[in-house]
């Protein structure tokens, strides 16, 4: 069935032959009953034409055949491919809304780690905590990056910013000086995080062909977050490629 589906069109060209060449015959061969001449009898007509479409008859039912065939195949893979796309809009409503309790969560951390930064006085239970939801994002499976065997999204930034607030906590319990350059960097990098998890949630949503065109043909008309994804990607990126130079 699958190979009378993929191959309707073939298959229909080859009948269409198949009719001109049975005619041809029919035809060559009533001649040639009539020794080479066309007959006035009206009864030898009559019977020319009942072979003629008994002929076509047969061929255009095998086309109809095929052409239902073709039909039916169409809907069934239109039914397939709308309940398959249906699944996976229910899945990325799942995972867009995990995804966003989770930056909901981190942003509130990041907000108030940069506050305490700025006052220069960190409680260590704070730092403690926002480690803790980094790392807890690093190994979750949500923020995979496009082949698995990569390191996950925000790998990169997640151990430079515990390793910054590692440093920091040290610093702290050892009843040193901050260094004013280690807070401006770890305030750089907790707000480049949330911009990487920001790009990552909204390009995980826009990622389809027909979604991607449509951007690029009405850019003008819907939110700049969302037409300005691609640059947005670059700045994400350049911000990975700041990440892994320090």
């Amino acid at each position: 069935m699958k190979w009378l589906t993929d191959n309707w069109l073939k298959i229909l060209q080859i009948v269409c032959v198949l009719c001109i060449i049975a005619n041809c015959i029919v035809f060559l061969c009533y001649h040639t009953v009539f020794n080479g001449r066309i007959s006035n009898d009206l009864n030898d007509w009559n019977l020319y034409v009942l072979m003629f479409n008994g002929i076509i008859t047969v061929i255009l039912t095998v086309v109809n055949i095929n052409v239902v065939i073709r039909i039916n195949s169409t809907i069934e893979n239109s039914n397939d491919e709308r309940h398959a796309r249906g699944l996976i809009f229910e899945a990325q409503s799942i995972l867009s809304k995990m995804r966003f309790d989770d930056y909901k969560r981190i942003q509130v951390l990041i907000n108030d780690m940069k506050i305490s930064l700025y006052r220069h006085d960190i409680p260590i239970e704070q730092s403690e905590l926002l480690k803790r939801e980094l790392m807890g994002l690093d190994f979750s499976f949500l923020y995979k990056s496009q082949q698995l065997k990569h390191e996950p999204f925000l790998r990169r930034i997640t151990e430079t910013l515990v390793n910054q607030l590692e440093d920091v906590l040290s610093q702290i319990n050892n009843k040193k000086e901050i260094d004013e350059t280690e807070i401006d960097k770890l305030q750089n990098n907790l707000s480049s995080f949330l911009t990487m998890m920001e790009f990552y949630i909204i390009s995980q949503l826009v990622r389809d062909n027909v979604v991607q065109n449509y951007i690029c043909e009405h850019e003008d008309e819907m939110d700049c977050t969302i037409s300005c994804i691609q640059e947005l990607a670059k700045e994400v990126a350049d911000k990975m490629n700041n990440t892994k130079s320090e």
